[in-house]
């Protein structure tokens, strides 16, 4: 690869790069299940499986991203303090599904096996988009 600028470092030197690629490829990865599990759970069972689909993808993308997006912030810093932003950022997701998940349990609007289903899929398909952009970034592995 070419150099990126006339200081002699490349696209290798950039040690965020593996973050971005996940974060794109997960974003991708959950557009196309949206879509798709939206499209196949309206067919199945009507307007309710929509939304319950729309729900997953919502709360199962965003629980993915959000920890994709805190390390991605705390790349510059050290691995304590990385480790503590994702951890808090674990918590307060956590704490946020549970009132999610409680303010819908009395709501029948949705599909509660789409939702399910939904979540349950985009977790994997995000994992493993975001998992084979990291494994398939080139970075330098030895600094100065």
């Amino acid at each position: 690869m070419t150099p990126a600028t006339n200081t002699g470092t490349s696209s290798y030197d950039d040690q965020t790069l593996p973050l971005k690629k996940a974060t794109r490829s997960g974003a991708i990865g959950l557009a196309a299940v949206a879509v798709l599990s939206c499209i196949g759970w309206y067919a199945a069972d009507g307007i309710p499986g929509a939304w319950g689909a729309g729900l997953g993808s919502l709360i199962g993308g965003v629980f993915i991203l959000v920890t994709v997006l805190l390390t991605l912030a705390t790349a510059g810093k050290t691995a304590a303090v990385t480790g503590a932003v994702v951890l808090g950022g674990w918590l307060i997701k956590l704490l946020v599904l549970v009132a999610v998940m409680a303010t819908l349990r009395p709501l029948d609007f949705y599909s509660r096996p789409a939702l399910f289903a939904t979540v349950c899929v985009v977790l994997v398909v995000m994992l493993a988009a975001e998992t084979r952009a990291v494994l398939t970034t080139r970075t330098v592995y030895v600094g100065k």
